[in-house]
């Protein structure tokens, strides 16, 4: 186990003493998304499940209506990949996958949605598209400006 996993164990070891209840404790959503984010940062970036465009542009929204784009990904691997979840940091972002194997040569993909919820301005959103039950990882982004006149 990785240095994070043990302080997680600690940490939870720790709370665990305090407690006098007879309750069961239940994982939080903070809980949630940090072993999320822990998971994240031990699993290994693929080369093998990938999209020709990581990166898409939006440009200039006017409006506050969702705008998606479809990411499409190939499998050049040597097994089958399975997309687990897509971890983004943001509300602003939603995601949708089919979480069935890829196989090998085949063809999966995330579409990712974007919906301008406040302000003006530039944005970038980083995905991280968790693969193979958190050991593996692929990138994709989505960018733009939001110019619109609140009143």
């Amino acid at each position: 186990m990785q240095f994070y996993g043990w302080v997680a164990v600690g940490i939870a070891l720790l709370a665990s003493c305090g407690r006098h209840s007879a309750e069961p404790s239940r994982m939080t959503a903070a809980d949630s998304a940090y072993v999320s984010q822990s998971l994240a940062r031990e699993a290994v970036r693929t080369d093998c499940f990938v999209t020709t465009d990581t990166l898409y542009d939006f440009g200039t929204l006017t409006d506050t209506a969702a705008v998606s784009h479809r990411f499409v990904f190939v499998n050049k691997g040597k097994q089958p990949v399975v997309i687990d979840t897509v971890i983004s940091h943001c509300n602003c972002t939603s995601v949708a996958y089919d979480g069935r194997p890829v196989p090998v040569g085949g063809q999966g993909s995330v579409t990712v949605t974007y919906t301008p919820l406040v302000g003006r301005g530039s944005f970038y959103k980083t995905l991280r598209v968790m693969l193979n039950g958190g050991a593996q990882y692929a990138l994709v982004a989505v960018k733009g400006k939001v110019e619109r006149n609140d009143k």
